[in-house]
């Protein structure tokens, strides 16, 4: 198991979305038993609705990259990211003096994100804030490196109620004002803690940085889980590019459904000829000319010599995993990061990957920045380059430890 999935039970809403039922929360899983996933989304091609509902359920939806006005090479993405961190934790510092001093008044202009974020911590469970003053005391450093499913699900159990309830927030300031202005202190702790983590001003935890780090973080859950933690009004106002963008995430219909199984349809079948052509067991003239029509177009030329339909098919192989390799890159799937969160539709990509090429797809390195990869085995989580400068940091903690006296 690579990668985790996010699903909820699922229904069709009167404007024919897929929706999370009503009082359902969405949960992560491991996205286990899917090597043939992409054969059984090309099975819905022209399944009624009841069944996609049901297999949407299990798997989670498509979640299929679209363009964004947030498309940007990585490190650009990162710059932002930490930019936005940087801007919040001084919005943060400006809503602590102005509730420190007695919260008369209006908040701080530009604060009211913080607010509502602050607001939306501060209605979490009285234990939840307790345990995290405990782990900023020192009291349990292992808390925050636990594994990637538990980190990401204690973000998701977070981001189910963001929606609706900053939603509700914005629409009526007066429940900010109602809340008790200690609670809302102890609350904005955790803001202030999560907003200088993606400022890079404190380190992320282990399991965090395992996925890449903040930006990658935010990134996946956005990409997977947009009517969870999407609040437009947050982004841009109401008519922003970003806030359109944000919307069309949460527009899956069945008729994308049957979009999306058709199309993998089509590869399914191109990669049943390839494997004939290659595995020796003969092809008409008709699969043939197909190959050929297949190979031209990925390759943009047509061949002006005599080839077999295994040739052919050898050199279409590499060129059509390109491709895929591609669009996986432009979902910021490629390669791999062990435990992200990954939508249905990519999903089905890599299973196709795998099965054209009969490999493995590689991981990215762990190091958050690294575009190293490394082989998928078990217990490999860094480069080469990686490894090496973390045993030769791991040496001098070491040997800058004080000796104690006998």
């Amino acid at each position: 198991m690579l990668l985790l999935r996010v699903v909820a039970d699922l229904h069709i809403d009167p404007a024919g979305n897929l929706r999370p039922s009503p009082g359902v929360v969405w949960h992560i899983e491991p996205a286990r038993g899917e090597a043939g996933l992409h054969r059984r989304l090309a099975a819905l091609a022209e399944a009624p609705a009841p069944q996609i509902v049901a297999f949407a359920s299990a798997y989670g939806l498509l979640r299929r990259p679209t363009p964004s006005p947030f498309d940007m090479p990585e490190p650009a993405s990162r710059a932002l990211t930490t930019a936005i961190g940087q801007e919040d934790a001084d919005n943060s510092v400006r809503l602590r003096e102005w509730l420190e001093s007695g919260a008369s008044g209006e908040p701080p202009p530009g604060t009211s994100a913080t607010l509502v974020a602050t607001r939306l911590y501060a209605s979490l469970p009285e234990w939840f804030l307790d345990a995290f003053d405990l782990i900023l005391a020192g009291a349990d450093a292992g808390a925050t490196s636990g594994k990637v499913e538990d980190f990401l699900s204690a973000l998701l159990s977070m981001a189910a109620a963001t929606g609706p309830a900053a939603s509700l927030l914005l629409a009526d300031p007066a429940l900010v004002a109602s809340m008790d202005r200690t609670r809302l202190l102890r609350a904005l702790r955790v803001n202030e803690w999560a907003v200088r983590m993606l400022a890079g001003l404190d380190e992320p935890p282990a399991a965090l940085m395992a996925l890449g780090g903040p930006d990658a973080v935010l990134h996946s859950l956005l990409d997977t889980l947009p009517d969870a933690i999407a609040v437009p009004e947050l982004l841009d106002g109401p008519d922003g590019p970003a806030t359109r963008f944000v919307q069309s995430l949460t527009e899956e219909t069945v008729e994308d459904w049957h979009d999306a199984g058709r199309l993998f349809s089509d590869q399914v079948r191109t990669v049943g000829l390839l494997h004939r052509a290659l595995g020796g067991q003969g092809v008409t003239a008709d699969q043939k000319a197909a190959l050929l029509d297949l190979y031209a177009d990925a390759a943009g030329f047509r061949p002006q010599v005599q080839l077999s339909a295994a040739d052919i098919a050898e050199r279409a192989r590499p060129l059509l995993a390109g491709r895929i390799e591609g669009e996986l890159g432009s979902a910021r799937a490629w390669p791999l990061r062990r435990g992200a969160v990954a939508g249905l539709y990519v999903r089905a990509l890599l299973a196709l990957w795998a099965d054209l090429t009969r490999t493995t797809p590689p991981l990215s390195c762990a190091t958050a920045g690294c575009s190293a990869a490394v082989p998928p085995t078990r217990n490999r989580h860094y480069c080469d380059a990686c490894q090496t400068e973390r045993r030769r940091q791991s040496v001098r903690r070491t040997r800058a430890r004080p000796i104690e006296a006998g």
